[in-house]
């Protein structure tokens, strides 16, 4: 959703509570992307889809894709931990990913200067099954 980000507290909220998340927004950088791969539980549709389509097609794939959904059940339990601040793990990926970009900073920062913020989730094919 334009204005929102990928690092708003319902984000954190949903995957701790084990929902697989749905992405409508093109520019929304994820907390953690380089440890947590959001692709195994995050379907990601443009920012300017039409929502009853998106609703419809949500519907007809969600009956076809069991699989999919149960490997993104167990892959967002997997996530969970790493971004819940009252766990090990969370502190650990916290001071791993502050190395991380004190030492590649100067290139973030240049990265984001020209406007290269992604979301690091493949948008969803609506004209696919």
């Amino acid at each position: 959703l334009i204005g929102h980000t990928g690092t708003r507290k319902s984000v954190f909220d949903a995957i701790r509570c084990g929902a697989l998340l749905l992405l409508a927004c093109d520019n929304a950088p994820l907390p953690f992307a380089a440890e947590v791969d959001y692709a195994r539980f995050t379907l990601h549709v443009p920012e300017r889809a039409d929502p009853p389509a998106v609703l419809d097609r949500l519907r007809a794939w969600v009956r076809t894709h069991h699989g999919w959904i149960r490997a993104a059940r167990r892959a967002v339990r997997d996530a969970a931990p790493l971004l819940d601040y009252s766990q090990p793990a969370m502190v650990e990926l916290t001071l791993r990913t502050f190395v991380r970009v004190s030492r590649d900073g100067h290139a973030a920062a240049a990265l984001r200067r020209r406007g290269s913020t992604v979301t690091p989730v493949p948008p969803w094919d609506l004209g696919k099954t």
